[in-house]
């Protein structure tokens, strides 16, 4: 089966959809195997279901379950993601499974006007790179803006806070800080290697807007 750039060898669906992007209901019921979008992503299974039901306080039930999500670069050997409550008022939670990582999460939040507002109640990961969020954080989401608010991560047992996080068509914009940062993990968890092994520990902090140009500052110590 071929769809746009994507393509399947085995493929089972019953769709139903109603309604706009602002306000879907529907049905489905999909099942997939050996998913291929271009030459980056591959996906061995993939098993969708779901209901929405149409209204503002419509029941929405959605379960995904898909493994050996292969791309450039992250390999997942399982994932799941479900979704539960209303359009008004409803819960996400997701896990996904990798060689050296298992991230979870959960988000409350409601959609309308194709906008997806709410909170990151629930961010951790367990693996060689270990990070929690402390506190939940605002998220907003839709075509043109992205925006985190009031981020408190603990990574590898440092503090990162990230203040905002605003993402639009034409720009994006961030402030925050960190402190009590190793070198060593940071270093290698953004490829780069260091001539010697080291304690060293750094705090900074960023404050920039980008569009045309650039504009900020940012400080490490």
């Amino acid at each position: 089966i071929v769809f746009g750039d994507w393509s399947s060898d085995v493929c089972s669906s019953d769709l139903n959809i109603r309604e706009t992007l602002d306000a879907p209901a529907g049905d489905i019921n999909l099942k997939a195997s050996n998913l291929r979008w271009a030459k980056s992503y591959r996906i061995a299974n993939l098993r969708i279901r779901g209901r929405l039901i149409e209204g503002w306080d419509g029941p929405s039930d959605l379960d995904l379950n898909l493994s050996g999500l292969n791309t450039n670069q992250l390999d997942v050997a399982h994932c799941s993601l479900s979704i539960h409550g209303k359009r008004s008022n409803h819960r996400l939670e997701t896990i996904l499974h990798g060689h050296n990582f298992e991230t979870h999460a959960v988000l409350t939040g409601a959609w309308l006007k194709e906008r997806w507002t709410g909170k990151i109640m629930v961010l951790e990961n367990q693996g060689t790179y270990r990070l929690s969020l402390l506190r939940p954080a605002s998220l907003s989401l839709c075509m043109q803006q992205q925006r985190l608010d009031g981020a408190e991560i603990d990574f590898m047992n440092s503090r990162i806070r990230v203040y905002d996080f605003n993402r639009r068509l034409d720009s994006i914009s961030s402030r925050g800080e960190f402190r009590s940062m190793p070198l060593m993990p940071l270093a290698e968890a953004f490829g780069m290697t260091t001539p010697l092994k080291t304690s060293l520990v750094l705090g900074g902090k960023w404050d920039f807007h980008a569009a045309e140009r650039f504009n900020g500052q940012a400080s490490v110590w």
